[in-house]
């Protein structure tokens, strides 16, 4: 995964997204050297969103229905 090769560098987080139709897709990851909980940030956008997915503290993905 992209975001994961991204972030093996010392103090990063990779934030990529993409629209698939009429899904839209967000993957999040940190390098070890962040202090941020990445699932914890994507508790919030799933609940906003009505998405789905999931992760740990270093990478979190989340797909949710497009929204005009």
């Amino acid at each position: 995964m992209l975001a994961k090769y991204i972030a093996s560098n010392d103090k990063c987080i990779a934030i990529l997204g993409n629209k698939r139709g009429e899904t839209a897709d967000l993957a999040i990851s940190r390098s070890s050297g962040v202090d941020i909980v990445v699932n914890g940030f994507f508790k919030d956008v799933l609940r906003v969103f009505d998405g789905k997915g999931g992760g740990n503290a270093n990478m979190s993905k989340v797909e949710a229905p497009q929204r005009d």
